[in-house]
Formats: structure tokens, sequence, C-alpha cells
């Protein structure tokens, strides 16, 4: 009886044990998918977060570079070299790309949306970051159409015919005083946290691939997850208008002594602005002694 007892229990603790290393497995297991499901979103997270950065430096190098993009026009398979009074100064961007399909046709080849002091919703465009420019050789990182959402000041892109500068298409002049309030100038209105001054909004939405309400409200003001009122998994970057000065400013100090070469009178972006002689011009030369000797 005896016997037949401790097979009994013998029994009965396999029984468990198995039950035991099941449940074990089991946890084992979720909790291995758990963390894999974890670090997958990391990296898709980590992912997203580079491709915002590589645009942005794009976006800053085509600033930078901006006379050399333009410098020519393609007609017909000939390339045909601009006058030097209608090559744009550095420091433009492109418009947004408006339909999501990653290039910047039509009418999305010129942009605006002047600027009302009463209205929170103006001095910016928006829509989607092109993959880039045909015919420029320009383009913004390795992004799929519609990936990244593009909110840029008004004034910096390179197309937008608001302004009086008829020959140009463009707002002029754009350079450091673009901040002078004296001079019924005012800062780039995007914000982001609540610090504003940004030329530049670069988002990246989260997981429903949709912009969270903090950032698809139509105003000027960007947040991040940790900024937001909301359930936010957004990811958010900026160019700030120091970022971008010293960018330009950058190229401008590379070009000193050749700048400083160039007739004053001559009609070009390094001189003074003029809106019948001289509307390419944005008068860099006066800050070339920023530069360090």
């Amino acid at each position: 009886m005896s016997a037949r007892n401790d097979v009994r229990q013998s029994g009965y603790i396999m029984i468990i044990m198995v039950v035991l290393m099941t449940a074990g497995a089991v946890a084992y297991f979720s909790q291995g998918v758990s963390n894999a499901k974890r670090d997958g979103e990391s990296r898709l997270q980590q992912n997203a977060l580079n491709d915002l950065r590589t645009a942005k430096n794009k976006l800053l190098q085509f600033a930078q570079f901006q006379p050399e993009f333009y410098q020519s026009d393609n007609l017909s398979n000939t390339r045909i070299y601009k006058d030097l009074d209608k090559i744009p100064a550095p420091g433009y961007l492109p418009c947004p790309d408006a339909d999501g399909n990653g290039w910047l046709e039509g009418g999305e080849t010129t942009c605006s949306n002047p600027y009302d002091t009463a209205d929170a919703t103006t001095g910016f465009v928006g829509g989607h970051l092109p993959i880039g420019i045909e015919g420029r050789n320009a383009y913004f990182g390795s992004i799929k159409p519609g990936d990244i959402h593009y909110f840029v000041d008004e004034r910096f892109v390179n197309s937008n015919d608001q302004y009086n500068n008829p020959a140009t298409s463009r707002f002029a002049p754009l350079n450091p005083g673009l901040t002078d309030l004296a001079s019924n100038n005012h800062l780039p209105s995007l914000s982001l946290n609540g610090q504003a001054g940004y030329v530049v909004i670069l988002v990246h939405p989260g997981k429903n691939q949709a912009l969270d309400s903090a950032n698809a409200d139509t105003n000027a003001s960007f947040f991040t997850p940790s900024q937001s009122n909301n359930v936010n998994d957004d990811l958010v970057i900026g160019i700030r208008f120091n970022e971008w000065q010293t960018a330009v400013m950058q190229r401008i100090c590379a070009q000193k002594s050749r700048l400083e070469a160039i007739d004053s009178s001559q009609n070009v972006w390094t001189n003074a602005y003029d809106s019948s002689d001289n509307p390419a011009g944005s008068n860099w030369q006066a800050y070339l002694g920023n530069c360090a000797s």
C-alpha cells in the first residue's frame, strides 16, 4: 500500500513539475516575445530618428548651396546658365510636398502663407518632406514618400510669389537681419515645446502613421511626447534660426576673400537688396565682418 502511494505521489509530483515547467516556458517565451517586440519598436524609432536627423542635415546643405543648385536651368536637355542677378542667395529651402508622392510637381513648386499677427495658422507652410528635387540633384535622405511631415517659415522657401519680387518670386533680403523687429521683421513663427524661433519643424508620426492631435491642429506650435498633454508618440526635431544662420555663415565665411572682391554696385545675391535693380540681393557682404579672420 505504501509503495502504491509512493507511485501515486511520484506521479503527482511529475505532473506538477510538468505544469510548472510548461508555465515557466510559456512565461519565458512570452517575455521573449515582449522583449523582441520592444526591441523592434525601439529599432524602428531609432531608424525614424536617424531619418529626421539626416533630413535636417540635408536641408541645411541645400540652404548652404542654394546658388549652385539654381545657377542654371535644364531646358530641353540643354543647360542654360542664369544671369547673376537671377541666382538666389544661400539660405532658401524647398516648398513642402503637398500630395505626399515624394516630388515637387506643378503648383507644389511655389508656396506661400503670409504672416498675420492675429492668425496663428499663418507665416508657415506645411506638407511632406520631398524625397528630392528632380533636375537639381537635391535629395533629402533615404525616406519613403510621405514619411516625414515638413513645416517651414514661408519666407525661407525658394519660390514664393506673394512678395514684391516678380523677377525672383522669393522673399528678400534673407539674412540674419530677419529678426530685426525694428525693421518690421519678425522671428520665425514656428515653435517647438513653447520655444519660438524655428525655421523648420520635421515630424515623423507615431505608430499609427498619423500626426498626434498636438501637432495636427494647423497652428505653428509643435510638441514632443514629453511636452504634450496628449498620448503623443511623434518624433519631432527642428532647425532653429541660429542653426540656419550658423550653417549659411559657414558657407559665406569660406568664400570671404572672394565675396569681398565683388563690386558692391553689381547686381548679385551678395550685395544689397533692391526691389527693382537687385531683387535677388540679400546683402551677405554686410555680415563678412562676423567671420573669423
